[in-house]
C-alpha cells in the first residue's frame, strides 16, 4: 500500500517515470497483479515534463532568431534537428547500457517529441502523390500494427528500433487527406474511430488499472480473452463517463480563464480532487500500524513462563 501512495503522489507531481526510475521497475514483469495500479503515469509524465521543456526551448529559439535576425522558423528546425540528433544518440547509447533505466528516461525520450515537432513544422511544405500517400498511409497503419506482433518491445526500446512506430505514425500523418478515396484517412475519420479517439486520453488513464484491479481480483498473472474483453470494456465506458463528465464541463468552464487567480484556484482545486484521497488513505494505514503495533506486545505476548512448581526429593538414604 505505500508504494501504491509514493507512486499515486508521485503520479500527481508528473514524476512518476522518476520514481520508476529510482525504483527500478520492471515495466513488462509478467505477472502483473503485483503492478502498482499508477505505474502507467509514467508516459504521462513524461509529456508532462515535455509540456514545460519545450515552450522554454521555443522562447530560448526564438529570442536567439530576433537578437541574430534570423527566420524563426528555421532556426526552430535546425534547433529541433539538434535535439532529435542528441537525444536519439543518448537513447541509442543509454537503452544498450540499461534498457529498464532507459525506458523511463525523458533524455532518452525527448527525440521523439522532437521528431513530432520537426513533421509539424515540415507538414505544410511537404506535396505528397495521391499515389505515394495511398501507398504511404495504409503501409504506416501495417507497420504500427506489426510493432506489437514483431517487436520485443521490453528488450529493445527507446532505442533506435523506436523509429519504427514513430516513423510509422509520422507516414500516416503526412498521407492524411491526400490519398484519394481509398485513403486511409477515409477509414481513421469514421465516426467510430473519431468517437474512439474522442475518449482515447481517458482510455489511457483507465485500462491500466482497470487490469491490474482485476488480475488481482481473479488472482492471476495474465488476463484470458474473457477477462481481458471485460477489462477493455469496463475500461471503455470509464473513459467516456470520464470525458463527458470530468473533463469536457471542465474544458467548457470559462470561469478559470477570466482572471489569472481564477485559474490559480481552479489547479489548485485538482490538485486538492488528487491529493485528499491519498493523504486520507496514507493516514488511514499510518493510523492502523501504530494500533497494531501499539497492541504488539498484547496480541503477541510471546512464551510465558510456567507457574507450575517442581518439589524435589531428597534422594533416598542407604542402609
Amino acid at each position: 500500500m505505500g508504494d501504491v501512495l509514493r507512486e499515486g503522489a508521485a503520479s500527481l507531481g508528473y514524476v512518476e517515470n522518476w520514481l520508476l526510475q529510482s525504483d527500478a521497475v520492471d515495466y513488462y514483469a509478467q505477472d502483473h497483479s503485483l503492478a502498482s495500479p499508477f505505474q502507467h503515469f509514467w508516459s504521462l509524465s513524461i509529456q508532462g515534463q515535455i509540456f514545460i521543456l519545450f515552450p522554454l526551448v521555443f522562447v530560448a529559439l526564438g529570442a536567439f532568431a530576433r537578437r541574430r535576425g534570423l527566420a524563426y522558423e528555421k532556426v526552430l528546425t535546425v534547433g529541433f534537428a539538434a535535439v532529435f540528433a542528441a537525444s536519439f544518440a543518448f537513447s541509442v547509447w543509454f537503452t544498450a547500457a540499461d534498457q529498464v533505466q532507459a525506458y523511463f528516461s525523458l533524455p532518452a525520450r525527448i527525440w521523439e517529441f522532437a521528431l513530432g515537432s520537426l513533421l509539424a513544422l515540415a507538414i505544410d511544405r511537404v506535396r505528397i502523390g495521391q499515389g505515394a500517400a495511398l501507398v504511404m498511409g495504409w503501409g504506416g497503419v501495417a507497420s504500427i500494427v506489426a510493432c506489437g506482433l514483431v517487436l520485443d518491445v521490453q528488450g529493445l526500446f527507446p532505442g533506435a528500433i523506436a523509429l519504427w512506430p514513430t516513423l510509422s505514425a509520422a507516414a500516416v500523418i503526412l498521407a492524411a487527406q491526400n490519398g484519394g478515396r481509398f485513403g486511409v484517412h477515409q477509414v481513421l475519420a469514421s465516426k467510430p474511430l473519431r468517437k474512439l479517439g474522442d475518449i482515447s486520453y481517458g482510455l489511457y488513464l483507465w485500462h491500466w488499472p482497470v487490469l491490474v484491479i482485476a488480475l488481482t481480483w481473479r488472482q492471476r498473472e495474465e488476463a484470458g480473452w474473457l477477462l481481458g474483453t471485460l477489462a477493455v470494456l469496463v475500461s471503455v465506458v470509464l473513459a467516456w463517463a470520464t470525458i463527458r463528465f470530468v473533463d469536457t464541463p471542465w474544458r467548457a468552464w470559462r470561469w478559470p480563464e477570466m482572471r489569472l487567480r481564477n485559474g490559480f484556484a481552479g489547479v489548485a482545486a485538482c490538485v486538492l480532487v488528487g491529493v485528499a484521497p491519498i493523504a486520507a488513505v496514507q493516514g488511514s494505514v499510518q493510523t492502523t500500524t501504530s494500533q497494531v503495533e501499539a497492541r504488539a506486545a498484547v496480541d503477541n505476548p510471546g512464551p510465558r513462563p510456567s507457574t507450575r512448581t517442581t518439589t524435589t526429593r531428597p534422594p533416598p538414604r542407604r542402609a
